[in-house]
């Protein structure tokens, strides 16, 4: 991978190889931005466990810059277990300590991998906290 573009692309390609896939994946955490965690916020629910893990790891590598995308996945009606259980990996392996520590609650409300209301709340709480959008 040279670009983030390339990374993007073949991150999206269902058709590409895992291999390629995983490396598109641990490139956007080295080098990605917010539209980058995004993406891989979006990637935590991909069908191959390699790419889901991968994406879950880019995000823990990104720290701050992934905590817009992980909250507002976690305050989502619609958040799947496969991408609660990578946030909480995300949280729990982060770069950041400061993303450590913040998501301490969030974490203590989440239960294997399901979100419920009080893990929104939580993520809400923190967003606000935060003043993410």
């Amino acid at each position: 991978m040279e670009t983030i573009a390339q990374a993007t692309a073949v991150l999206q390609d269902e058709n590409a190889a895992e291999t390629a896939r995983v490396d598109a994946a641990h490139f956007l955490g080295r080098n990605g931005s917010e539209e980058a965690a995004t993406l891989l916020v979006t990637t935590l629910d991909d069908d191959d466990y390699g790419v889901h893990w991968a994406a879950s790891e880019g995000l823990a590598t990104m720290g701050d810059t992934a905590m817009p995308a992980l909250l507002n996945a976690l305050v989502s009606s619609t958040c799947s277990p496969r991408t609660a259980h990578g946030a909480k990996h995300a949280f729990h392996t982060s770069s950041s300590s400061n993303v450590r520590m913040e998501t301490k609650a969030i974490l203590h409300t989440m239960h294997g991998s399901r979100v419920d209301m009080t893990t929104m709340q939580a993520a809400s709480d923190l967003m606000i906290k935060l003043r993410v959008s």
